[in-house]
């Protein structure tokens, strides 16, 4: 997942990604949103974490 770092898709930046979610959007809404699966937008969120600093995965979001 190396190469996905900087683009999600054609002319679409990862850091779209944390825009939406700053603005109050979901992990539901941003997999809609690309049209993605929700575990690969939760891969691409936690890319490069390890258990202790990773974030929990919210199903409730």
């Amino acid at each position: 997942m190396r190469g996905l770092q900087h683009t999600i898709g054609p002319g679409t930046s990862i850091g779209d990604m944390y825009n939406l979610l700053s603005q109050g959007h979901d992990m539901y809404y941003i997999a809609r949103h690309y049209h993605m699966d929700l575990a690969l937008v939760w891969a691409l969120r936690l890319e490069g974490k390890t258990d202790q600093n990773s974030e929990e995965p919210s199903f409730c979001e």
